[in-house]
């Protein structure tokens, strides 16, 4: 249709002249410097906004990865702050546990050898506590386990046994 009415324009124009117009070859098309630049501002224009659809898209996968990472590593600290915790609270029980042990051991120790002695806890307490202070006299070793002035004196251990 457009090459149709190019040559009868043709035609027309040479018509005058007796040139018969049979058919209409265009060799080249110069369009005006205006036409160009905003043809190739349009596909620029395209261009950037594909990379900036491509740039999206990778950011919003980098963004899901971090937040993915972000989540094990709250998962990772969490259960490694509970495992912690747990293992404080098993290793208070495990001593409180060894602590009532050896109290009851020593209590039961100590209500044997006041029976066997026939003496009472207090003069028991007393003469260990005696006999650690004359033992850091000769320079032995020794562990005392009552302050200063004997347990009596503090007013601890007086019940007779």
């Amino acid at each position: 249709a457009v090459s149709e009415e190019v040559r009868l324009a043709v035609a027309q124009a040479l018509g005058s002249y007796g040139v018969l117009v049979e058919a209409v070859q265009l060799v080249a098309v110069e369009v005006p410097p205006s036409v160009d630049q905003m043809l190739m501002e349009a596909a620029v224009t395209r261009l950037r906004i594909e990379l900036t659809k491509r740039y999206k898209t990778m950011w919003a996968a980098a963004l899901l990865i971090r937040t993915m990472v972000a989540e094990q590593n709250r998962r990772a600290t969490v259960a490694a702050a509970r495992g912690a915790a747990a293992a404080v609270s098993e290793g208070a029980k495990a001593r409180a546990v060894r602590t009532g042990q050896t109290v009851r051991a020593e209590l039961e120790a100590l209500t044997n050898l006041t029976g066997s002695l026939r003496t009472s806890a207090v003069e028991l307490l007393s003469y260990r506590w005696l006999d650690g202070l004359a033992a850091a006299k000769r320079g032995r070793a020794m562990l005392v386990r009552s302050g200063g002035g004997g347990p009596a004196a503090r007013g601890g251990a007086t019940k007779d046994r």
